[in-house]
């Protein structure tokens, strides 16, 4: 368990994956930039 914030990357990339298909008020939609950057990385 070296890198904690590689699992946290990548456990917001799951997290934004899931709303990007199921879209809910107040979650990680109020912010655009990361998910543009999960949909950069994962969507390309």
């Amino acid at each position: 368990a070296g890198k904690p914030f590689d699992h946290l990357a990548e456990t917001l990339g799951e997290l934004s994956e899931a709303i990007i298909y199921n879209p809910k008020p107040g979650t990680f939609a109020k912010n655009p930039q990361l998910l543009r950057a999960q949909g950069k990385r994962r969507f390309r």
